[in-house]
């Protein structure tokens, strides 16, 4: 048996069946690896630190506001039968999991919050330095640049959001 990743769920096909269907397919498997991996060369200086810069903002912490009283609150009031930090429609922006629409959930890629891959991609056909250091090749291997319209997905007129963020000025203080 295999698990195979589609667009929002993993199913689990017989070998017989995979190896006819799939073995001379030309797509890669699009992995997670996680903000830890990441982490691994973007902590330096020269880069920006990029993964300290997320580690200590909002992001790094998203998963850890729906364990918050008023997120168990907020999903009572949605009308949402598990709790927050177990419920996909919370879980969709606040764990790369979701993000990422992975239904069999990684504790790791949920426990991190919104982590990097969350807006770039899942890493692992491009997260190698020679890939990265080349990047029209690490774009083509799934790498996301990044631009408003991520931001958007999660920060929008439909957000629970307190207070309204405005991407474009919250852009420019994202650190990389």
């Amino acid at each position: 048996m295999y698990r195979v990743f589609q667009p929002g769920k993993w199913v689990i096909i017989p070998a017989l069946v995979f190896t006819a269907c799939f073995s001379f397919s030309t797509e890669p498997q699009r992995e997670a690896i996680g903000a830890a991996r990441c982490g691994e060369c973007h902590r330096s200086k020269r880069l920006g630190n990029q993964y300290d810069v997320w580690k200590r903002g909002p992001h790094g912490d998203a998963f850890l506001l729906l364990q918050s009283p008023e997120a168990m609150e907020l999903a009572r009031a949605a009308g949402l039968v598990k709790p927050a930090s177990e419920s996909p429609q919370c879980l969709r922006c606040h764990a790369t999991s979701g993000v990422l629409g992975l239904t069999e959930t990684d504790p790791a890629l949920t426990a991190e919050g919104v982590g990097c891959e969350s807006c770039h991609g899942p890493g692992k056909q491009y997260s190698e330095l020679s890939v990265m250091q080349d990047r029209p090749k690490a774009i083509s291997k799934g790498l996301n640049p990044g631009s408003l319209s991520d931001c958007n997905r999660c920060h929008n007129s439909s957000s629970h959001a307190v207070q309204p963020l405005d991407t474009e000025t919250a852009w420019t203080h994202m650190g990389h």
